[in-house]
Order: C-alpha cells, then structure tokens, then sequence
C-alpha cells in the first residue's frame, strides 16, 4: 500500500495458497507461482 502511494507499480510473484488475500489484492499485478509448478519448484532427488 505504501509503495502504492508512493506512485509505484506492485508486482508480486508468491504461492496463491500462502499469499495473503491483502497481497493479491494490492498488487498491481499478481503471478500464481502454484499455476507452472515445474517451472518454479525445484525437484527432490528419487
């Protein structure tokens, strides 16, 4: 809210399900990292 007010573009990049709902809705804009998981978690060994 501050940057916001401070005239900045928010953007963030978090896990939809950890988020927080005021951080989604603050946002300029939001990216959902759980929506491409093989693109943004690493991988345990087998």
């Amino acid at each position: 809210e501050y940057h916001k007010n401070q005239g900045r573009r928010v953007e963030v990049m978090a896990f939809g399900k950890s988020a927080s709902s005021k951080l989604k809705e603050e946002a300029d804009e939001f990216m959902d990292l759980s929506e491409n998981q093989k693109r943004f978690l690493i991988r345990g060994l087998k």
